[in-house]
């Protein structure tokens, strides 16, 4: 028991020595970002687009857009990551064509940074939004799930104090330790708010080549899950001449990421108990008045109840 004290102790000890403040372990991944954008070059892009299509060659889908799933942190990460991965691969999207970028990017994590087809973690912002769409002249398809902000903030706090992600730096979560849960949900929500916010001004009103893809939906039923998949693919692949074969196999690769018809997809354990959620989203009406004012602005401006 001490051993294990003792180790807690010196993970709590790292993070508060270590950890830069919430902004700071952003700006790295929002510069390397924006380097990679703009190292492409948009005229070779439409030229081999023009070649494509003066020769008659079949395209594929990612040969005339690029697309993103984005997601933030608790809104629905595991689920638009799966989603874009499973889709893909069933249309033959080679491991190259696909990218990952998360902030910040852990070792390993990110690849493929100019990759057609990329998932984007806690960061799509208006700002980044505006380099996406300099940087693919050919058009964008962005989907991005889209949670209640105080539900995902009670997700993350029953998520984290069960020690998942212990290294994650943007909840800190060995710090829960040291709270009851209505100052672990506080500390988280303080930690969620940027993005959260960032969430609410990409998706409130979404532009032609935005998806909003509602978590809600996707999680309470199969019949919901089938709703959403279907406008996702249409977003996805409508007009681009996929056969009635790969319309079905993208169907049947997307269900896959239905929990109610595959539980055990669920392997990191992301499925919190219905009392810590309860509690937790009691807790969250607690948090302090202008932290709770700004989240509940979000939750309008996305157009859930308030509170």
């Amino acid at each position: 028991m001490r051993i294990r004290t003792s180790i807690w102790r010196g993970i709590l000890v790292a993070f508060i020595a270590f950890c830069p403040a919430p902004n700071a372990e952003r700006d790295v991944s929002f510069v390397q970002l924006e380097t990679v954008l703009s190292s492409r070059d948009p005229s070779s892009e439409r030229a081999l687009l023009s070649v494509a299509g003066s020769e008659g060659l079949a395209t594929r889908p990612w040969e005339v857009y690029h697309y993103l799933a984005v997601a933030y942190h608790k809104s629905g990460v595991d689920l638009m990551k799966n989603l874009l991965h499973d889709i893909f691969h069933a249309l033959g999207a080679p491991d190259t064509a696909i990218g990952k970028w998360c902030r910040p990017c852990y070792p390993n994590t990110c690849a493929n940074p100019t990759a057609p087809i990329r998932v984007l973690l806690d960061m799509y912002s208006p700002e980044v939004e505006a380099r996406e769409r300099i940087s693919a002249p050919q058009g964008l398809r962005v989907a991005g799930s889209v949670r209640n902000p105080l539900d995902m903030v009670a997700s993350a706090y029953c998520y984290h104090i069960r020690m998942q992600e212990p290294l994650n730096l943007m909840t800190l979560a060995p710090l829960l330790l040291l709270m009851d849960v209505k100052g672990g949900v506080a500390f988280l929500a303080r930690r969620m708010l940027e993005v959260v916010e960032e969430m609410t001004a990409v998706f409130e009103s979404p532009a032609n080549d935005t998806r909003r893809v509602h978590y809600e939906r996707m999680v309470g039923s199969s019949d919901g899950f089938d709703v959403e998949l279907e406008k996702l693919l249409t977003f996805w692949f409508e007009g681009l001449h996929l056969t009635e074969e790969e319309w079905q196999l993208v169907r049947r690769a997307g269900r896959h990421q239905d929990l109610h018809r595959f539980p055990e997809v669920d392997d990191h354990e992301h499925t919190n108990s219905p009392d810590c959620m309860a509690n937790a989203r009691n807790a969250t009406l607690a948090m302090p008045a202008g932290l709770l004012a700004r989240y509940k602005a979000c939750q309008q401006r996305l157009g859930y109840p308030v509170g």
